[in-house]
Protein backbone atom coordinates (compact mmCIF):
# COMPACT_ATOMS: atom_id res chain seq x y z
CA UNK A 1 0.00 0.00 0.00
CA UNK A 2 1.77 3.66 -1.15
CA UNK A 3 2.20 6.12 2.10
CA UNK A 4 -0.77 7.94 3.20
CA UNK A 5 -0.43 11.76 1.96
CA UNK A 6 0.36 13.35 5.13
CA UNK A 7 2.91 10.37 5.57
CA UNK A 8 4.46 11.63 2.00
CA UNK A 9 4.56 15.34 3.14
CA UNK A 10 5.99 15.03 6.80
CA UNK A 11 8.71 12.40 4.76
CA UNK A 12 9.59 15.30 2.43
CA UNK A 13 9.46 17.97 4.57
CA UNK A 14 6.75 19.16 2.44
CA UNK A 15 5.21 22.98 3.23
CA UNK A 16 2.42 22.56 0.21
CA UNK A 17 1.16 19.33 -1.47
CA UNK A 18 -1.84 20.53 -3.70
CA UNK A 19 -3.62 17.99 -5.81
CA UNK A 20 -6.40 19.11 -8.34
CA UNK A 21 -7.88 17.49 -10.10
CA UNK A 22 -8.50 14.06 -8.00
CA UNK A 23 -9.96 11.40 -10.36
CA UNK A 24 -11.37 8.43 -8.96
CA UNK A 25 -12.44 5.85 -11.16
CA UNK A 26 -14.96 3.20 -11.86
CA UNK A 27 -13.17 0.28 -9.92
CA UNK A 28 -12.65 2.58 -7.04
CA UNK A 29 -8.95 3.86 -7.53
CA UNK A 30 -7.92 7.54 -7.00
CA UNK A 31 -5.09 8.90 -9.74
CA UNK A 32 -3.49 12.14 -9.15
CA UNK A 33 -3.53 14.02 -12.41
CA UNK A 34 -1.74 17.04 -11.65
CA UNK A 35 -0.11 18.16 -8.46
CA UNK A 36 1.88 21.03 -6.85
CA UNK A 37 4.34 20.29 -4.06
CA UNK A 38 7.04 22.68 -2.26
CA UNK A 39 9.50 21.52 0.02
CA UNK A 40 10.63 23.34 3.02
CA UNK A 41 14.22 24.99 1.70
CA UNK A 42 15.12 25.11 5.37
CA UNK A 43 15.24 20.69 5.04
CA UNK A 44 17.36 21.06 2.04
CA UNK A 45 19.99 19.50 3.94
CA UNK A 46 17.98 16.34 4.49
CA UNK A 47 17.70 15.47 0.76
CA UNK A 48 19.67 14.42 -2.34
CA UNK A 49 20.36 17.52 -4.34
CA UNK A 50 20.26 15.80 -7.60
CA UNK A 51 16.54 14.26 -6.44
CA UNK A 52 14.99 16.90 -8.78
CA UNK A 53 17.73 18.75 -11.14
CA UNK A 54 15.63 20.30 -13.50
CA UNK A 55 12.91 21.89 -10.72
CA UNK A 56 16.09 23.44 -8.78
CA UNK A 57 17.31 24.96 -11.75
CA UNK A 58 14.31 26.40 -12.94
CA UNK A 59 14.04 27.45 -8.89
CA UNK A 60 17.30 28.75 -8.89
CA UNK A 61 17.22 30.94 -11.88
CA UNK A 62 13.36 32.36 -10.76
CA UNK A 63 15.44 33.87 -7.74
CA UNK A 64 16.48 37.39 -7.71
CA UNK A 65 20.27 38.01 -6.62
CA UNK A 66 19.01 38.83 -3.19
CA UNK A 67 17.21 35.10 -2.65
CA UNK A 68 20.56 33.68 -4.13
CA UNK A 69 22.52 35.23 -1.23
CA UNK A 70 20.14 34.16 1.11
CA UNK A 71 19.85 30.57 0.22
Amino acid sequence: MPPALPEIARREDLELLEINPLVLTHDGQFIVCDAKIIRDDSAAFSHDPEEFPVSRALAERAMTPLERLCA
